[in-house]
């Protein structure tokens, strides 16, 4: 849940400065969506090794990438064009969400309670 309201809050605020569109609620759905699948397994799944943490960062930009694809289908009527444009840019998502993840994990695994990272 909290996944969730982190999604809607980031989304906002973020979209705030940046320009609300169509898109804003897209981004929520699949920030929401990644984020309850990510509770889920980290409810099911105690001491994940860190290459499996790294293996869900990769992943997630890709399932981003489809979800704001299907939004697109829902007001243009085009979904695999654009999701194949947009599969460079969804790439670099998941190499971004790596290097974040390679370069904040061992700051929040010292720092956070083991709750939140489990």
């Amino acid at each position: 849940m909290a996944g969730v309201l982190l999604a809607i809050t980031a989304a906002y605020v973020s979209n705030l400065a940046l320009g609300v569109g169509i898109w804003t609620i897209w981004q929520i759905i699949s920030w929401g969506i990644i984020g309850l699948i990510v509770g889920f397994i980290g409810m099911k799944c105690w001491n994940k090794p860190f290459m499996v943490v790294l293996t869900i960062s990769l992943i997630s930009g890709y399932v981003y990438g489809f979800i704001l694809s299907l939004g697109t289908y829902t007001y243009s009527g085009t979904f695999f064009a654009y999701y194949i444009a947009g599969l460079p840019f969804d790439t670099l998502h998941a190499i971004g969400n790596v290097i974040f993840t390679i370069l904040l994990y061992p700051f929040l695994a010292k720092n956070l309670p083991k709750q939140a990272l489990s």
